[in-house]
This record gives C-alpha cells, sequence and structure tokens, in this order.
C-alpha cells in the first residue's frame, strides 16, 4: 500500500472533519500550506522536507483531499487562497538572509533566534536595552496574520462520536443521553493578562518577511541571556513566576487532552511553523490592564550575534 493510500484509509477511519463547514475546510487548507511551504536558499517557493516535520503536513494534506473527495465538492478556487500564507520568493535572486550567512548553518535547539526590527535589536544587541509587551498587545487588528493572536484563548473542538453528554431531570433524577449533532466547542481561556516574549529556536529565511524583520539577533547561550532577563525583571516587579518553554501547537480538530493544555504555552497549529520559544512572567494575582516594561540586561555582544539585512 502507498503512503496516501494508508492516510486516506486512516481518515476514513476517523473522519474528523465531517462536521466543518466549508468556510472552515478553506481555513483549514490555508493554515496546512502556510505549514507546507517553505523559501529555499535559492529564493524559491518549497516543500517542507518529508525528514524534517513534512511528514506531518503531507498527511494533514491527504487528509484534505480525502475528505474534499468525500464531500464531492473538489478544491476550492486557486484564489481563494490569501496571498500572505506563501513565502516571498526572490529567485532569481537569492534572499538577503541568506546571502549574508554563505551557507552557515544552525543546529535547531541550540540556539534562540529574535526577528525584528533593526533600530530595535541593534539596540537590543550593543546595549542590552530589550521591550517587553503583555500578551494583549498581540491581539491587535493591525498586526499581520503571523504575529496576530489572542494569546490567552484556545478553542478546540471535539467529533460529536467522542463526547458524551447527559441531560439530569432536577426532578427525577432521570439521565437522558443527548447526541449531539455536530462538532462540540471547547474553548479555554486565562483569566489573567501576563508578559510574553517571543522568540524561535530556528532559523527559518520565510521568518523575516513573515514578522516584518529587517534583522535577527543569534543567542548562542540561552542560559545566560535568559538569567539576565529574570533577573532585570525581577528588578521592576517582584513575585512574578517566570517560566520558558517552547510552545506546543495544537490542532483544533484532533486536541490533546484537557490537562496537557498549558495555555501559557499553547496556539494554533497554523503558527507551527514558526517554531517559537516563548519566555512568560505571570502575576500572582489576576491582572488585565499591563503595559510594556523595557528591561536592561547589559551588552549582549558575547553570547549572541546580530544580523543585519
Amino acid at each position: 500500500m502507498k503512503r496516501h493510500e494508508l492516510w486516506r484509509l486512516q481518515y476514513r477511519q476517523k473522519r474528523y472533519m465531517e462536521h466543518i463547514s466549508q468556510e472552515e475546510l478553506e481555513k483549514r487548507i490555508e493554515d496546512v500550506f502556510r505549514n507546507k511551504l517553505i523559501l529555499t536558499g535559492e529564493g524559491k517557493i518549497g516543500l517542507r522536507p518529508i525528514s524534517r516535520a513534512g511528514e506531518y503536513w503531507a498527511v494533514m494534506w491527504t487528509h484534505l483531499l480525502e475528505e474534499m473527495g468525500l464531500r464531492g465538492t473538489g478544491m476550492p478556487p486557486r484564489y481563494f487562497l490569501a496571498p500572505e500564507i506563501f513565502p516571498k520568493a526572490t529567485w532569481p535572486r537569492a534572499p538577503s538572509a541568506a546571502k549574508i550567512l554563505k551557507g552557515k548553518k544552525f543546529d535547531e535547539g541550540c540556539c534562540l533566534f529574535k526577528y525584528g526590527k533593526k533600530k530595535y535589536l541593534k539596540k537590543l544587541h550593543d546595549d542590552g536595552v530589550i521591550r517587553v509587551a503583555p500578551a494583549t498587545f498581540y491581539n491587535d487588528a493591525s498586526l499581520n496574520s503571523a504575529i496576530k493572536d489572542d494569546e490567552r484563548i484556545l478553542s478546540v473542538f471535539h467529533h460529536p462520536a467522542s463526547v458524551n453528554i447527559i441531560h439530569v431531570d432536577r426532578n427525577t433524577g432521570k439521565e437522558t443521553k443527548i447526541k449531539p449533532t455536530g462538532n462540540v466547542k471547547t474553548t479555554f481561556k486565562l483569566s489573567t493578562n501576563y508578559y510574553v516574549y517571543c522568540m524561535s529556536y530556528v532559523y527559518d529565511l520565510r521568518l523575516f518577511d513573515d514578522f516584518q524583520a529587517d534583522a535577527c539577533m543569534v543567542i548562542h547561550d540561552a542560559k545566560e541571556f535568559l538569567n539576565r532577563l529574570d533577573a532585570s525583571f525581577k528588578k521592576l516587579v517582584r513575585f512574578w513566576g517566570f517560566i520558558t518553554n517552547q510552545v506546543q501547537y495544537v490542532d483544533p480538530l484532533n486536541p490533546p487532552e484537557e490537562k496537557d493544555i498549558d495555555l501559557f504555552f499553547c496556539k494554533h497549529f497554523r503558527y507551527s511553523y514558526q517554531k517559537e520559544v516563548r519566555s512568560v512572567w505571570v502575576p500572582e494575582k489576576a491582572v488585565e490592564h499591563l503595559e510594556p516594561v523595557y528591561l536592561e540586561i547589559g551588552p549582549m555582544g558575547a553570547y549572541s550575534e546580530y544580523i543585519e539585512l
């Protein structure tokens, strides 16, 4: 049996997209495409290699093809895909970031990368001045789709066959099983705002465009950087919990168990390609309004390098 035939068979055995609308299906196609596509060192748009997380997205795409086949709808018109999901090709010119690095490679997970504007990153690298924003900052309609997200809410959907709903009559105590007619939505929401500083653990050429960045800082000693970051924050605000971790990306139609969802470190799987590492500061008591803070961690030249396009 060929791989795609196996993947189609597995999907028919668990048809998790059965109850989503056509609009939701098309949005999912965009989410999968956003993660399948890469910007190559030649400046071309390519597909993520199977050996490097590409198989997961190949499976997701095959499941979408099977769902469209079962519905008898076929592929939506090609123009429905938003231009912003595609990496910006530069071919026949190589991307500026690729030319500057001249083939230099970074081992995934060994460094932290901060993409941004040179007017901010240069000051961070040379002087150690860093801006940390509250989570609510990122829920801003003016931000592009690679950045905008409500960092305090996550919704997931359960297929009706996997949900048991029991109605208990208040007067008689009689239990009646209710069969859902569609997906059952569960929304998780944090009751507090918090501070978050976002980075990535991969060097990816497309992230410069996605984050509208003209510079990148490569942090070679993550432990030194994070220790300085937390120490500086504690000079401003005491008694806040500080945690750094990789983000877990959640497929809303195939969610993990509730106990495994940590909203401080969970995001929708459309952002998976960003490979985010985040540092968060959580208050002891719930708070809604927070202003950005500026931390001084000292010059970073001894343990980081600055790349400018």
